[in-house]
């Protein structure tokens, strides 16, 4: 017989996806508007008084809280109206039932979910710390302090558009890999899977690198604000640092699947340890190229820690050759755009037509 609440259940969880994902796209619009009033604001710096600045800020830093708390609102009511709608039509009232509460199974998901939010904190302090060291830093011999963090905080939209399309991929990655976690062809999955993953990033960051003057002047309006225009030379090693962290998200998944998000949260330890002690010795040295390269190298040492590690619970084979190789070029591409060699663009085209080449070949089907 057909089952009329299974059915409900299904299309209020496309209704409730729909609502979420449309709110979801009103939040990541204002994240963009904030970071367009905050670089507003850093420019005011350089051209009005103190007086004048301090008005300027004041005025959308309030219009940002409101905008901010209205849409938070927003998102709350829609998922209180997502659950209601979810509990009235699927009749979830009819599960209900405290005599049966699995404590065992409580403690259980406790010891999965309980390790994760330390792990998403320490991310956090990874990704704004570099800002912050770089906005309260002060040295005579690099470029530092506010307007400096403002360029940095700009050079990192570029990379957001490798990790937001890792994250469209980690959503749907993450329940392949529960789901696979108990199939005999498990281990072959994920070598495929990862093969082909970590052959898109590389081609992509390379073609990111590329064309990254003009992705640069697309992305940050250098126009209205000249300082803006060398913000492309910040970005390469954030790029590449961006590859290992789509990576590390990879790894993570392992550890979900297989129930180990304690692993998670000591490589997360790890890197958030590093990456704040090489910002302090490397960003009064080097300036803002400290920071792109603390991240960088803590990403690596993270990628590193999670491959080793995660590979004990799902043994799958990796290509690290072709990582290498990989790894080398995008460098490669990494320091003759930072340090304006002369033909640049004509070697980092070279060296992007290697990168795509070496990963054809890897995929090239063999014959029989």
């Amino acid at each position: 017989m057909f089952n009329f609440s299974l059915a409900y259940y299904g299309i209020s969880i496309y209704a409730d996806a729909r609502i979420h994902n449309k709110f979801s796209d009103i939040l990541k619009t204002a994240d963009i508007l904030v970071d367009e009033i905050f670089a507003f604001a850093r420019a005011v710096v350089t051209s009005c008084n103190r007086h004048l600045v301090l008005v300027a800020v004041v005025e959308r830093s309030v219009a940002v809280v409101k905008l901010q708390r209205n849409l938070r609102k927003a998102e709350r009511l829609s998922d209180f109206c997502s659950a209601a709608f979810l509990f009235i039509v699927a009749d979830l009232k009819s599960f209900l039932s405290f005599s049966k509460i699995d404590i065992k199974l409580g403690k259980k998901m406790l010891r999965f979910t309980l390790p994760i939010i330390p792990t998403v904190v320490m991310w956090t302090i990874v990704t704004f710390s570099d800002q912050l060291f770089i906005g309260n830093m002060e040295s005579d011999k690099v470029f530092l302090g506010k307007s400096a963090a403002g360029l940095y905080a700009a050079a990192t939209k570029i990379p957001n558009l490798i990790s937001i399309l890792s994250t469209i991929f980690f959503q749907a990655w993450n329940m392949s890999a529960i789901t696979e976690n108990d199939s005999p062809e498990r281990n072959s999955f994920y070598k495929n899977i990862y093969k082909l993953y970590e052959s898109a990033l590389f081609v992509g960051a390379a073609g990111l690198l590329l064309l990254i003057k003009p992705v640069s002047s697309i992305l940050i309006n250098d126009s209205s604000y000249k300082e803006y225009g060398s913000v492309y030379i910040y970005t390469p090693l954030l790029i590449i640092a961006a590859v290992f962290n789509c990576m590390n998200d990879f790894l993570f998944g392992i550890y979900t699947a297989t129930n180990h998000t304690k692993n998670a949260f000591y490589s997360t330890t790890v890197t958030c340890v590093v990456n704040l002690i090489m910002n302090t010795f490397l960003i009064p040295v080097i300036g803002i190229q400290g920071a792109a390269l603390a991240t960088f190298l803590s990403y690596l040492l993270c990628y590193c820690i999670r491959m080793i590690d995660a590979r004990y619970y799902v043994p799958f084979k990796v290509d690290f050759r072709r990582t290498t190789e990989n790894s080398i070029l995008l460098s490669a591409m990494c320091v003759i755009i930072i340090s304006k060699v002369k033909l640049c663009w004509v070697w980092a085209a070279v060296l992007f037509a290697a990168i795509l080449l070496l990963n054809l070949r890897r995929h090239r089907p063999k014959h029989i």
